[in-house]
């Protein structure tokens, strides 16, 4: 299925999400808070569950990052990967943010 993380999420009024990203000059300037953001933050997030975590396990979240990472438009991504993706951000990311990632990959799913 083709999803496109390069997409703006938005808060429960509707805005964009914006958060603080410090540059090499030390300045913060607000950027737009993408699902690509969040979905590379769940992969690569290390916790309890991770400690025990295969090296495979842990390749295999690698490789998914870094295919999120280049992509720029809508990319093809497998079942496999997309549960993968889900089931991550269903641990390390907010009610808000979860719910527009699943209207996402249902809507792509549909077309």
């Amino acid at each position: 299925m083709k999803v496109n993380f390069n997409k703006t999420i938005k808060a429960i009024d509707g805005t964009d999400c914006k958060f603080l990203k410090e540059g090499e000059d030390g300045k913060k300037t607000k950027v737009l808070l993408t699902f690509k953001n969040r979905v590379l933050d769940s992969l690569l997030a290390f916790g309890q569950k991770e400690a025990s975590m295969s090296g495979e396990e842990k390749i295999k979240l690698y490789k998914l990052a870094m295919k999120i990472e280049v992509a720029d438009e809508d990319t093809d991504y497998s079942l496999d990967e997309l549960n993968i993706i889900k089931k991550r951000c269903e641990i390390y990311m907010s009610i808000l943010f979860y719910g527009q990632l699943d209207d996402l990959l249902e809507t792509n799913k549909s077309e």
